[in-house]
């Protein structure tokens, strides 16, 4: 492994609880990027400039931190409380990741807007696609979605949020490319029917799972228990993504 790999490992463990991380969500677009027919391919290259969906596939999360996109912090996640069902659950004012799915996808059909709205809706599309999947965006909002969970993964300290974000990741893989052909190859797949409602409910089934632990002290024996499954995550992910976004974007401009 080369130094710069290295750095780049380093520098994913390190990094707040945001989303899938940056990792997760390099996996999941380098995925769909694969799948694109030639006509999504180009509008694509056309929307973004350019920029790869793997290099787009973070802008959200960054953007969150500046002044102008703040409020967009509540569109990455739902809450649902434990016991309820979607329909039960109060849903937040202030949107939350499948109202937004459905918003920006609206919004990606529209051709009567400029390139510049049509641009941020992909963006944003792209990443919570990714959110969508991971189990602790879709949990509940006693612990903030596990945020508040505090735990010890393999003695360092941690919380549950960011152990199901990013270091439940295996990063002996390598680069994204390696990480993702070795996905491809050992969870083949999958449906990539059903609804946003569908793909939520799926991912809410793994949440239950996620909180049995029988000590604060996390290792081997949960990361064997559980990757499996986050893996098999980012998969549905990228071919979702990318059957949505071959749909989206068949109309030639």
């Amino acid at each position: 492994m080369n130094r710069l790999t290295l750095l780049f490992i380093v520098t994913l463990i390190s990094l707040p609880s945001h989303a899938f991380g940056v990792l997760g969500h390099q996996l999941i677009a380098y995925i769909a990027q694969q799948q694109l027919t030639p006509q999504a391919n180009h509008q694509i290259e056309l929307l973004l400039n350019g920029q790869s969906l793997v290099n787009a596939s973070t802008w959200a999360d960054q953007a969150r931190r500046t002044a102008l996109w703040k409020h967009t912090g509540p569109w990455h996640y739902i809450n649902i409380p434990e016991g309820q069902s979607l329909q039960q659950a109060k849903r937040s004012s202030k949107g939350d990741v499948l109202s937004q799915l459905k918003y920006f996808e609206s919004t990606l059909l529209d051709q009567t807007l400029n390139n510049e709205e049509r641009q941020q809706a992909l963006k944003f599309y792209i990443h919570f696609v990714g959110d969508l999947h991971q189990p602790l965006h879709v949990a509940y909002a006693k612990d903030r979605g596990g945020n508040s969970t505090r735990v010890k993964w393999y003695g360092k300290t941690s919380n549950l949020h960011r152990v199901w974000d990013t270091q439940l990741l295996d990063t002996k893989h390598g680069s994204v490319e390696q990480y993702a052909q070795y996905l491809t190859q050992s969870y083949p797949l999958t449906n990539t029917q059903g609804s946003y409602e569908d793909w939520l409910k799926e991912t809410r089934a793994l949440v239950p799972a996620a909180y049995q632990f029988s000590s604060i002290k996390l290792a081997d024996e949960y990361a064997e228990q559980h990757r499996s499954s986050l893996e098999r995550q980012l998969i549905r992910a990228g071919t979702r993504l990318a059957s949505k976004l071959n749909q989206l974007l068949a109309t030639t401009n």
